[in-house]
Parts: C-alpha cells; structure tokens; sequence
C-alpha cells in the first residue's frame, strides 16, 4: 500500500508575526463552512444536547451554558473564526495563550496547565482508503476546566459522535463521572484511531515483506520511502501525545482526580505500544530494502561471475585464432595437414582446462 505525502501548497500560511503574546490569529487555509458548537449537558441521572451558530448565540447563552450541578462539554466544529473561540475563551477565562493555541494549526502535540484549567494541543490523523493512501492532521484541541471540557475540531468530522453517544444513552460510566473522564473519552476517540492507523501500516510493510524476492522489484524502493516518510509523520504527530498526557498526572486534584488517573496511565500505555510499532515498523522497511537490495547485488554477482569466466575463457582463445589469423607466410603450421586440427584441439583443450579449474575452485 503506497502512501503519499501532503504536497508543500497544502501547508497552511504562516501566521502574520510579530504580534503580542497570546494574540490570536488562525493560521490555517481558507475555511467556507460556517462555526457550529454542539452544546451537551449532563449528571447521572439527565443530559440535554443544544446547537447554536454565531458569536451572538454564543454570547446569549454563555450564562446557561455552566451549570454546577452538571458537566458541561462543548464542541466546537472549525476554528477559523476566531471571534467565536475568544468567545468561548472569555466565558470559560481561558489564558490568551491557550486560546492562540486552539486557532493556531501548526501548533506542536501538547499540553499546558494553565491552573484553571488544562489545554491539549494534539493531531487527529486520517489515512484515506485504497491503494494510493495519504496521511493527513487535522488539529485538535481540549480544554479540561472544573466541572467542564471544551473540544476544538479544525473540520466537521464525527470523531467523537461515539462519546456524544455514550453520554446521551447513558452507556458505561461516563455518566457518573466528573469531567476529567469525559476528557479521557475524548483522548481515547483519537489514540484509537492511531491504532487503527498503525495496523493499516502494519498490514502495508507486511505486503511490502511478502513481495518475491527471486528477482528485482524496481518499484519497490519508492514504495518503501513513500510508507517511512509517512510512517514519520506518524511518529511525529503521535510521540508528543505522550508528554502532554504525562502532564495530566500533576494537575490540579479538582481537575484530574486520583480515580481517573489509572485510564489516562491505560492511554499512555496505549500510545507507547503505537510509537514502539512506528519506530519497529521503520526498522522492518530499513531491513525489508537492504535485503532485496543484497538479493539484487548478489544476482549482479553471479552475473559478473559467469560473464567473467565466459570472459576468461575466451580470451586465450581470442588469443590463438589472433595469432594464426595473421597474413604471415613463413608460419610452418599453416602448411602442414595437421595445422588446422592441431590448433582447435589445442584451443578445447585450453578451455576444457580452465572450465575444469574453474569448477574445482567453486566459480561455476
């Protein structure tokens, strides 16, 4: 399975610089679909889910929006209008750092405590179907606040349509928990996801193994270095995930409670075994080449080898026939009636001689 890489005009522009700390400005392309935020509230035992559109819904129901006797969880699709995630971070009094963050595409994976509450910056990847497969990043960003969580989405993508679901039925403990396990529903939604990627990888680099080695693939080396930059990618997006979720262990106890830390320890562990498969994968490429490499160096060797004895014989033969083949006259084999056998026995057995040597020293 090739994998390809994003072209260079994909890349989002540059934010403009110089700026203020914490000044937010999206760094991403051009976004047309407009800011939706889906709005769930619930306890143990009732949850309602709301939509709203624009900055002015978000400002007129700001107020209802935190209620002490539920969870709060809003989910933000797009983050290109930055009115409405200052809006958001006015309500909730996130740090302007965080929310310069959230819009900021090309943020690296991440997590900061900010006392109030805690910002992680990460990347949910996609790899598309078939056989031509890209790896894309879209960027994500959670917010865990006391009684609360926001979730940042760069495009509309039911990635936790599965959490919205377990919340709304009721399913599992999700329920009866505080907010800090509806963030780790969130962080799961995502690493498995990077399971999945990483066993579509797996799958690839083992179709890469499986190829016949009894002669040379030449679309072989470009299928290898297409799936190692994007096994790369990979690395890169999902090794700093494990700093960030290292760094819920030391936040507040009103944020992240000693009950919930074992399930983020159970994510981490699960990330792990992601980066160790990307790293072991890579290392399967790396062998997988070198060796239809030296499987294609040896058969040029043979090749050498065997031309290199044809060579060898027929040199002295090249040889004799050159001599006997000049217009000399005083050459007394030439007029003699045994000349002509003479020489082609001489000639069999000079390459009979060789070809017997050539045996015995274990060439042919």
């Amino acid at each position: 399975m090739p994998h390809r890489a994003h072209p260079a005009q994909h890349r989002p522009p540059r934010p403009t610089l110089h700026q203020p700390p914490g000044t937010p400005i999206y760094s991403g392309p051009p976004r047309e679909h407009e800011v939706r935020l889906q709005l769930v509230t619930y306890n143990e035992s009732v949850a309602e889910e709301h939509a709203a559109h624009g900055g002015a819904e978000v400002l007129r129901r700001a107020g209802a929006w935190r209620r002490p006797d539920r969870i709060t969880w809003v989910h933000v699709d797009g983050v290109h209008d930055v009115e409405i995630v200052g809006l958001l971070g006015d309500v909730f009094e996130l740090h302007g750092l965080a929310v310069e963050d959230i819009v900021t595409l090309e943020t690296r994976a991440k997590a900061e405590d900010y006392g109030l509450s805690v910002v992680i910056n990460l990347k949910h990847l996609r790899l598309s179907e078939g056989t031509d497969a890209e790896l894309s990043a879209e960027h994500i960003s959670l917010v865990l606040g006391e009684g609360w969580v926001l979730s940042f989405q760069e495009l509309p993508a039911p990635l936790f349509s599965g959490v919205r679901t377990r919340v709304m039925q009721a399913r599992g403990r999700i329920r009866q928990r505080a907010a800090d396990y509806l963030l780790h529903a969130l962080l799961d939604a995502i690493i498995d996801d990077y399971r999945a990627i990483a066993d579509r990888f797996s799958d690839a680099v083992d179709a890469l193994e499986e190829r016949p080695t009894d002669r040379f693939d030449e679309s072989l080396p470009g299928d290898v270095h297409r799936l190692k930059a994007q096994l790369q990618a990979f690395r890169r997006a999902a090794k700093p995930v494990r700093e960030a979720l290292a760094i819920l262990e030391h936040a507040r106890p009103e944020l992240v409670h000693k009950g919930t830390l074992p399930f983020f320890r159970d994510l981490l562990a699960h990330l792990n075994e992601v980066v160790e498969l990307s790293e072991s994968l890579r290392e399967r490429l790396d062998n997988t080449l070198e060796l239809h490499l030296a499987l294609a160096s040896h058969r040029m060797n043979e090749t050498m080898r065997v031309l290199t004895v044809v060579t060898a014989i027929f040199i002295p033969l090249s040889f004799i026939a050159g001599v006997y083949g000049m217009n000399f006259d005083q050459m007394p084999e030439l007029h003699k009636p045994w000349g002509y056998p003479m020489v082609l026995g001489l000639m069999a057995m000079l390459a009979a001689g060789l070809l017997w040597r050539f045996r015995r020293s274990g060439w042919i």
